[in-house]
């Protein structure tokens, strides 16, 4: 082979190549699955008058593609006289073809199972297909029928951002190919999940796209019972110590700027020990989920409340007004907490008497931290402890 190029082939890179498809594979740059590719190309060159073969390399890291084009020529005798090949740098080409093809496959997957898919112009606010049948609504009715006339009122704020034009743009803009969003629809009565894929069609144009709403109800229960599994005590059901921590920062968090207060809790049991001791672990364990339902049927659903280990719980009263006398409705839970938590445990004739002692802390008064506001509501604590225990205290400097 004679190579006459201007620039560098990592492929042809000798001016004359000896034994011509051997020296090109003993380089080492061509991928295995196109050696066979290459040698085809040549054998059938020795029997066609042309012959033509996609040629895959990996040179410096980069996957390059060269088409090989070998044709024959003959003379007024039809006898072969030249062979000339062609090289072209096809990587490009085969990029957009794989990544078309990628595209394609996605669109199927996307619509194999669709409750219903769409196919949008963006920037002329049109659908083009619904279902794969033309169609010519807006794109606000179709959002408006399909999907904001069965949601729940207090969610359609976020829905009516989320599906706004301008919203889709802007982020298909970045880059972007994907966004997804969940929320729950009703019909006639009945309340699932659903998932509303936005898939950017065009490699060139950002605004065609692909809207796909699937059925995601049964999936989406699974995912949150794993969820509610991970952040539960084991025990007692209620939050665990990783989780309690993480959703009373966000709380405080989250308020830190508002006028409202948060009142954080923390107690353990009197005499906890001696259940223990006296009737078991398992009789034990059996007083810990009592205790856990007398909390959750104390508190507020909006109310964190967690276990963060033996018998040591914590409980953020969130939300609380400002204009309230906090440390008086503080104190009035505390006293319900302490009577509710006083009981007594009969076994065999046996008898044990357990009780609660509560430390608490208010924020932002106290802290803005879980760390804070844990260190003054366990100081407090051990000064119910120290005094008699079965009582409660708020934290002071």
């Amino acid at each position: 082979i004679v190579v006459k190029t201007r620039k560098v082939n990592p492929l042809f890179r000798e001016k004359i190549i000896i034994a011509g498809p051997k020296k090109l594979i003993s380089y080492g740059v061509i991928v295995p699955e196109s050696i066979e590719d290459l040698k085809r190309l040549f054998d059938e060159n020795s029997n066609k008058k042309s012959s033509e073969a996609d040629i895959k390399i990996i040179y410096k890291g980069k996957e390059i593609w060269y088409n090989i084009a070998l044709y024959n020529v003959y003379d007024e005798k039809n006898i072969l006289t030249d062979t000339i090949g062609v090289v072209d740098d096809v990587t490009e080409i085969k990029h957009r073809e794989k990544e078309i093809k990628r595209k394609l496959e996605i669109y199927d997957k996307l619509v194999e199972n669709a409750i219903l898919y769409a196919k949008v112009d963006l920037e002329e606010g049109i659908l083009l297909e619904v279902n794969g049948k033309e169609e010519s609504i807006s794109f606000s009715n179709f959002i408006e029928i399909n999907i904001l006339k069965k949601v729940k009122s207090e969610h359609l704020p976020f829905l009516l951002e989320k599906f706004s034009i301008k919203n889709l743009i802007e982020n298909f803009n970045t880059g972007k190919e994907f966004l997804e969003i969940e929320f729950i629809i009703e019909n006639k009565g009945i309340y699932k999940w659903v998932s509303c894929v936005i898939y950017r069609l065009s490699l060139e144009n950002n605004n065609r796209v692909l809207f796909v709403i699937n059925d995601i109800d049964q999936k989406k229960h699974k995912e949150l019972e794993l969820k509610r599994r991970a952040e539960q005590d084991g025990l007692t059901g209620l939050y665990n110590a990783e989780t309690s921590k993480a959703k009373i920062t966000e709380a405080i968090m989250k308020n830190n700027l508002s006028d409202e207060k948060q009142i954080f809790i923390l107690f353990d049991l009197d005499n906890y020990k001696l259940i223990n001791d006296t009737f078991g672990h398992f009789y034990g364990d059996s007083v810990l989920i009592d205790v856990s339902n007398i909390l959750k049927s104390k508190l507020r659903s909006n109310d964190i409340v967690g276990r963060l280990g033996g018998d040591e719980f914590v409980i953020l009263l969130t939300n609380v007004n400002s204009d309230f006398d906090v440390e008086k409705l503080a104190e009035r839970l505390m006293e319900n907490l302490r009577k509710s938590l006083e009981k007594t445990y009969v076994q065999d004739g046996k008898k044990v008497k357990i009780s609660g002692s509560i430390g608490f802390a208010i924020a932002p008064d106290d802290g803005v931290t879980f760390e804070t506001l844990y260190k003054k509501a366990d100081k407090a604590l051990y000064q119910v402890k120290k005094n008699g225990k079965n009582n409660f205290i708020r934290y002071r400097d």
